[in-house]
């Protein structure tokens, strides 16, 4: 049924996957020349000076959003499945990747982005690389429960 937990955990992973989709991962800023750079999951700007339009560079950093809007829909897939607890298992599993995927492009592109541009200055963590791992633990929950609505079902069936 739709009302059972796992269905909370899965909305949850979608809701923080959307949201990963519309902030900042990371961001640095050079206090003396202006310049700041930002990765978002579509994105990565390079802003010159205070005020000026920014350089957009949307190849190869798309793939992080790819991934995301992928486990979007995944996620939305499984909730509406729960009839079928096997196929939900699956679509899980597969949401799993995704959201791995998703969280290891986004910190191979911190490491290597990080070291290449004002290596000199700290990166700005924003919230964009903690959602993918807080989407993995609510879909790791959601799992645990949906093997547990089925194990039950299976255990009801060897009664009869």
């Amino acid at each position: 049924m739709i009302q059972r937990i796992q269905t909370i955990f899965l909305v949850l992973v979608v809701a923080s996957m959307a949201t990963f989709l519309f902030v900042p991962q990371w961001e640095k800023e050079d206090v003396e020349t202006g310049e700041r750079h930002e990765m978002q999951a579509f994105s990565y700007t390079i802003v010159e000076t205070e005020g000026a339009e920014g350089m957009v560079n949307f190849f190869p950093y798309m793939v992080v959003g790819i991934f995301a809007a992928l486990s979007i829909i995944v996620g939305l897939i499984e909730i509406f499945k729960f009839k079928n607890r096997v196929l939900q298992m699956k679509l899980g599993v597969l949401n799993s990747f995704l959201i791995v995927a998703t969280l290891g492009t986004a910190g191979w592109f911190w490491y290597t982005l990080g070291r290449q541009m004002l290596p000199h200055i700290p990166v700005g963590f924003g919230l964009g690389l903690i959602l993918p791992a807080i989407a993995m633990v609510f879909n790791r929950m959601a799992l645990r429960f949906i093997k547990k609505d089925e194990d039950l079902v299976r255990s009801v069936d060897r009664i009869r």
